[in-house]
C-alpha cells in the first residue's frame, strides 16, 4: 500500500503544473565523456546550503535532501498565501511553476556512519526566503520536492517520516548543477516589464565626514565595486522589492564585509580586499527583512530590499 501524504493532499499531475527541472548536476565522468547532445548555451554552478530534510524510502533507506539556493535560477511567479491555497483547490491547471535544479544522488554517511542517500534541490534565494518564512509554502514545495525526486529516481519516499534538521544547513558538499541558459532566459523575458534597472549615482563614505555611519574607517579609500541595482514589480499583490547585485570577486570571506542598511541606504565594506560600496536608495526599504547572500563561486553578493 503506497504511504499517505502528510504534507499537501496534491493531484498526480502535480509535477506538470508545478515544477520546472532547468539542470542537474554533472558528475566528473559526465564533463570528461560527455554525450552527444543539442548545443545549448549553459553554465555551471555551485548553490550555497539552505537547510536540510531527512527522511527514509519505503525500503527503510536513509535520504537526505539537502535543500539550496542560486541567483543563476529564476524565481517563480510572487504570489501569496491564500492565491496558493486557491491553487491548490482548483481543478483547472495553472500557470504558476516552481523553477529548481534537482542533482544527482550520491553516497553518503550519517552522523553515526550509516549509508544514505543525499539529493541537492536547488531554487532562487527568494523564493527560498519565502519557503523559510511560510509555513504553507513550506509543505507545498516540499511536496514538490518529493514527487520530483520520486519521478526521476523511481524511489517511494515515506513523507510521514521526515525531519528538517535544525543545527545542519547540508549533509555532504553540495554539487555543481548546470543550468541551461535557454530555459532561465525564456522565463526571465517572460517577467522582463517586472524589473526597472536603477541608475543610482554612488557617495563616497570619504567625502561625508566622520560619524555618519557604522561602517569602519579605511586607512585608504576602497575601490567601489561593480554593480546593478533593479526594482522588481511583482504581478499580484503589488508588493515591490530593491535588488542590488555586487561583483566582488576577490572577497572570500563573508567575514571580512561589514553591512550597514538604513531605510534610504546601502553601505557594504570590505577590508581584505578594500571595497567600499555606499549608494542612497532612491525609495525607502524595510530594514527589517532586507536579506543577503554571497554566491562565492561567482563573485556576486545580493541584497534584497522590500520597498516600502
Amino acid at each position: 500500500m503506497p504511504p499517505k501524504r502528510a504534507l499537501l493532499d496534491v493531484d498526480s499531475t502535480i509535477l506538470e503544473r508545478n515544477l520546472n527541472i532547468l539542470g542537474t548536476y554533472d558528475d566528473p565522468l559526465q564533463q570528461l565523456f560527455p554525450a552527444p547532445k543539442e548545443d545549448i548555451p549553459s553554465k555551471l554552478v555551485k548553490p550555497t546550503p539552505g537547510f536540510c530534510v531527512k527522511s527514509r524510502t519505503t525500503n527503510n533507506d536513509k535520504l537526505f535532501v539537502n535543500i539550496c539556493q542560486t541567483d543563476a535560477i529564476p524565481a517563480p511567479e510572487d504570489i501569496s498565501e491564500a492565491q496558493l491555497l486557491e491553487i491548490l483547490q482548483s481543478d483547472t491547471p495553472s500557470t504558476f511553476r516552481v523553477p529548481m535544479s534537482i542533482g544527482d544522488a550520491r553516497p553518503e554517511v550519517d552522523k553515526s556512519g550509516q549509508p544514505a542517500t543525499a539529493y541537492d534541490v536547488a531554487i532562487n534565494p527568494v523564493f527560498f526566503a519565502k519557503v523559510e518564512m511560510n509555513k504553507l509554502f513550506k509543505q507545498f514545495f516540499l511536496t514538490v520536492v518529493f514527487e520530483g525526486l520520486q519521478d526521476k529516481y523511481s524511489i517511494t519516499i515515506n513523507v510521514d517520516d521526515f525531519t528538517v534538521l535544525k543545527n545542519r544547513k547540508a549533509m555532504g558538499t553540495l554539487q555543481l548543477h548546470r543550468i541551461q541558459q535557454r530555459e532561465v532566459n525564456r522565463k526571465m523575458n517572460t517577467e522582463k516589464k517586472l524589473i526597472e534597472e536603477l541608475d543610482v549615482p554612488t557617495t563616497s563614505l570619504m567625502k561625508m565626514g566622520a560619524g555618519t555611519s557604522k561602517v569602519h574607517s579605511l586607512e585608504e579609500p576602497g575601490r567601489e565595486p561593480a554593480y546593478r541595482l533593479v526594482k522588481i514589480n511583482t504581478t499580484n499583490d503589488g508588493d515591490q522589492f530593491l535588488v542590488a547585485d555586487l561583483f566582488m570577486p576577490d572577497v572570500t570571506n563573508v567575514a571580512h564585509l561589514t553591512l550597514d542598511i538604513t531605510d534610504d541606504r546601502i553601505i557594504l565594506e570590505s577590508r581584505h580586499p578594500a571595497y567600499l560600496f555606499d549608494i542612497f536608495l532612491p525609495c525607502s526599504i524595510n530594514q527589517a527583512a532586507v536579506a543577503a547572500q554571497m554566491n562565492k563561486s561567482l563573485g556576486i553578493i545580493t541584497i534584497t530590499m522590500p520597498v516600502v
